[in-house]
């Protein structure tokens, strides 16, 4: 028998002409958790306002259902995961089982007289549950003779799967001097541990995620009396900082920065880096170049503080609304000729003493603190002639408009996770 589940949504007039019901992703990682969101459902084709009811057939699976979610003020419908496991316990979705790694089933809308507008056919598909990439330690030295139980550092992993959980185990402790603890690494012997007759040893750690993938690395934890310091080169760096507050900066190449543990500045400088913020509440520059950006827990805050340029933008993998910031230096700006509303240019031109018919850098138009709501839309494109800062939800793309109508292609400046909430609260200037 075919389970089914309806809702009910505001869309424009669906019409007679073609309309086809369309997911937004078709793809699902593995043994997901309950509730995953697989996409987003919406309609294609021409009409104007009018409800639709949507309603799934999905012949005896029982594995999806369509729920509402509220996105500032905004209703839409997705398509989450119902039931992830069999009665028996198994996975009822597996990558390796060609009958469990695509689902086949029909999406319908139905307009408010009743009458079927769209039906159509969706597939979504199973990607593999991939291991591990990467450990690391968040602190690599220790006091030679530390005492037993002194914690080092705590261990890190890195996986393309998002929710994945992870176990730690230690198979080769060094002949006795560490072990693992609660996801840190500990000293398990400290009389072991002597600066004069060895100055560094090397540990093997394994990862296993929650699928069950494994991933090993050799992990190397110094032995010394003193705060080991690591400076960035002219090459590609590879920099963890220790369990404090830290400060990387006036790096070059394409670099990879680890903040881990206390509040800490990275400054990626030349290059394409990637820049880590993790625990803390960390401030991210990525300075020139396309860097990656990711925060991690706590309130961070991510600096543009360099000359913006078309096709030169970075990516905040975990931007969190109404916790993290991002700052734009105002000097950054200063290339962005912009036509301004004429009661802005006026405003403008009677404290700068500006031609009044001339166009202003962005530099001007914008005031060094909180973005003005009147400069800020959330949308494809902007809404009238001061909406400067544009934000493409969908795709998670920052625009510079340089006309705040839409007129003028807008530039990236940045690129968030798609469907990551922005507000104009969001910005400073400075």
């Amino acid at each position: 028998m075919a389970s089914s589940a309806e809702s009910t949504i505001g869309l424009g007039s669906l019409g007679d002409n073609m309309a086809t019901v369309t997911l937004s992703n078709s793809t699902i990682v593995e043994n997901p958790q309950v509730g995953t969101i697989v996409g987003f459902i919406g309609v294609t084709g021409e009409g104007a306002s009018e409800n639709a009811a949507f309603r799934l057939i999905d012949p005896g699976s029982g594995r999806f259902e369509i729920k509402p979610i509220s996105q500032e003020g905004i209703l839409n419908w997705v398509l989450v995961v119902k039931n992830s496991v069999s009665g028996d316990g198994s996975s009822l979705f597996d990558f390796e089982n060609d009958a469990l790694n695509h689902f086949t089933f029909k999406i319908s809308a139905t307009g408010d007289v009743g009458t079927v507008v769209a039906t159509t056919t969706l597939t979504v598909s199973v990607s593999d549950n991939t291991a591990p990439t990467e450990i690391i330690l968040s602190d690599s030295s220790v006091v030679e003779h530390a005492q037993t139980g002194t914690v080092i550092g705590s261990l890190w992993a890195f996986d393309p799967d998002d929710d994945d959980t992870f176990t730690y185990t230690l198979t080769d402790d060094a002949g006795g001097r560490f072990d693992i603890v609660d996801g840190n690494v500990v000293v398990k012997d400290g009389s072991l541990l002597d600066y004069l007759s060895a100055k560094s040893h090397q540990i093997t750690v394994e990862v296993k995620d929650s699928d069950g993938n494994i991933h090993t690395a050799n992990l190397t934890i110094n032995v010394s009396d003193a705060v080991n310091i690591r400076n960035g080169t002219a090459t590609n760096d590879r920099l963890h900082d220790s369990a404090r507050s830290d400060l990387f900066k006036d790096l070059s190449g394409n670099d990879t920065l680890y903040g881990l543990a206390g509040d800490d500045m990275l400054n990626g400088g030349a290059g394409n880096d990637k820049l880590y913020g993790l625990a803390g509440n960390d401030t991210l520059n990525g300075g020139a170049g396309k860097d990656f950006l990711s925060g991690g827990d706590g309130a961070d805050t991510f600096v543009f503080d360099n000359p913006f340029k078309k096709g030169h933008f970075d990516h905040i993998n975990d931007f969190k609304s109404g916790q993290d910031k991002i700052h734009f230096d105002l000097d950054a700006l200063t290339g962005f000729k912009v036509k301004a509303a004429k009661s802005d240019l006026l405003d403008l031109a009677k404290k700068s003493k500006l031609d009044k018919k001339s166009s202003v850098g962005l530099d001007k138009v914008f005031k060094e603190g909180k973005l003005e709501k009147k400069f800020f839309t959330v949308g494809t494109a902007s809404n009238d002639g001061n909406d400067y800062v544009v934000y493409t939800k969908k795709s998670g793309t920052v625009y510079l408009d340089v006309d705040g109508s839409g007129s003028a292609n807008p530039i990236e400046i940045l690129k968030l996770k798609p469907g990551t909430t922005l507000s104009f609260n969001d910005f400073l200037f400075i």
